[in-house]
């Protein structure tokens, strides 16, 4: 859980249970936003053609697949709420 601090050592916040892996931080000039960079996991829906098949012919479902995609998050400190 990334815990942020001001200038003098303070916490100012922390964020739990984020969707991403943080690999990259910046905060904007003013200290107003928070920029933080990294890779989340999703999962695919599956087709639902491969599902009916699977279920005719008596096959155990296919797990979905993990696809990890590139994700930039934008904290207002503000506001307390993600921009982007």
């Amino acid at each position: 859980m990334p815990c942020f601090k001001d200038a003098q050592g303070k916490k100012r916040d922390a964020w739990e249970g984020l969707p991403i892996r943080i690999t990259d931080i910046a905060t904007s000039p003013d200290g107003s936003r928070f920029v933080a960079v990294g890779m989340s996991r999703e999962y695919t829906v599956l087709d639902p053609n491969v599902l009916e098949k699977a279920e005719a012919y008596g096959l155990p479902h296919p797990p979905p697949k993990e696809v990890y995609q590139k994700r930039i998050m934008i904290w207002n400190w503000d506001e307390k709420r993600l921009e982007a």
